[in-house]
């Protein structure tokens, strides 16, 4: 546990995430780990473009090439549109500090225990998951283990430090609405001066938290929006691979065969979960905002004797302000749509692969 802690605490010097420091030490630290994320992926960049793949075909060129742009988009990002929004981030701690002294005026104490473990075992799951799959291509290959797959596991390694102060930091805004939600349900029906006062509580501190799940993914939302395409292009290509694996295998499946195979199943287990920790986030809120918007309207109509007919009305915002998460707006719906045009990419290029092995058998003379 005290590891996993210390990987946290460290995570914190990626990117946009907030530290309990100087600016002048806070400015010194960024521009070391920017000057470590350069070299680590200048390095993946010069290991993709030397790295021969084994039965090569144009289609697997065309789709590593998209990859290693995306890997280069992702770097970009990391290093100039984040630096942007970081200020914004950086009080995080601070608003969400003030919301939680006032939810304890009110009596109410959030536990962030079971939030905690939940983030520990995450970190610690996916940790176990990188060093079964080093440990899958030691058997496959000794030599070239690390060279090979550092290329895919320095890149997933920061970007899960990154990304685990989003997945934190949005689970903790989680929090705070199911605890306001909670609130919205304790109101009586013969008190109704309390109940108004507990109801413009709920409102302006809903608002409050919105207003900074809104510079969370502000701070975020690049990195959340190429890495989400990284993620899936990672999945194809793991998954063409492992299907031309399969059609040119005639032989039976041996211990190298076996531990090829997991490994790349592994590695798709990997991208999924990160996908999972990319897109969860937003729509957890989405789902706690869904549930205080209906308490608010019943409880308004039913003991308060007025009817709030929209959200916008409910928590005091305009509804143009309500409809925009930011840059990025991405949730489960939104990779159901992605996951569908790349599924259709992935039929286009087995049947592809199938038209010109049939095309040159039927070109070989007989």
């Amino acid at each position: 546990m005290q590891t996993i802690n210390t990987i946290l605490r460290y995570s914190q010097l990626f990117g946009a995430a907030p530290l309990q420091s100087s600016k002048i030490l806070q400015s010194l630290v960024q521009s070391v780990w920017t000057i470590l994320i350069v070299t680590f992926y200048s390095w993946c960049s010069y290991v993709l473009t030397r790295t021969s793949l084994e039965n090569e075909t144009l289609i697997s060129k065309i789709t590593h090439t998209i990859y290693h742009i995306n890997q280069l988009l992702i770097l970009a990002v990391i290093l100039v549109c984040c630096q942007r929004f970081k200020y914004r981030y950086r009080s995080f701690f601070y608003k969400v500090s003030l919301i939680i002294q006032d939810l304890l005026q009110e009596g109410h104490i959030i536990n962030f225990e079971k939030m905690s473990l939940q983030h520990h075992r995450i970190m610690l799951g996916l940790l176990l998951l990188m060093i079964s799959k080093l440990f899958c291509e030691f058997i496959i290959n000794k030599n070239l283990a690390i060279q090979q797959n550092g290329y895919l596991l320095v890149p997933f390694v920061l970007t899960i430090l990154c990304l685990s102060q989003y997945f934190f930091a949005m689970n903790l805004l989680r929090q705070i609405l199911r605890t306001l939600n909670t609130i919205a349900k304790s109101f009586h029906e013969k008190d109704s001066n309390t109940n108004l006062s507990k109801l413009e509580f709920v409102q302006n501190t809903t608002m409050t938290t919105i207003v900074i799940v809104h510079d969370t993914v502000d701070s975020f939302g690049f990195v959340l929006l190429a890495d989400s395409l990284a993620t899936l292009l990672g999945v194809l290509i793991q998954l063409y691979e492992l299907y031309d694996f399969w059609d040119l295998k005639e032989h039976p499946l041996e211990a190298l065969d076996i531990a090829r195979v997991g490994s790349q199943l592994i590695w798709i287990f990997l991208q999924l979960c990160k996908l999972w920790m990319l897109l969860y986030p937003q729509s957890a809120v989405k789902y706690e905002l869904k549930k205080i918007q209906q308490n608010i309207c019943q409880i308004s109509a039913e003991h308060l004797q007025f009817k709030i007919s929209k959200f916008s009305d409910a928590l005091l915002l305009e509804e143009d302000n309500f409809s925009t998460w930011g840059f990025v707006d991405l949730d489960l719906r939104a990779v159901g749509e992605m996951s569908n045009f790349l599924a259709t990419y992935l039929i286009i290029l087995i049947q592809f692969q199938e038209a010109t092995k049939a095309r040159k058998k039927g070109a070989v003379p007989h």
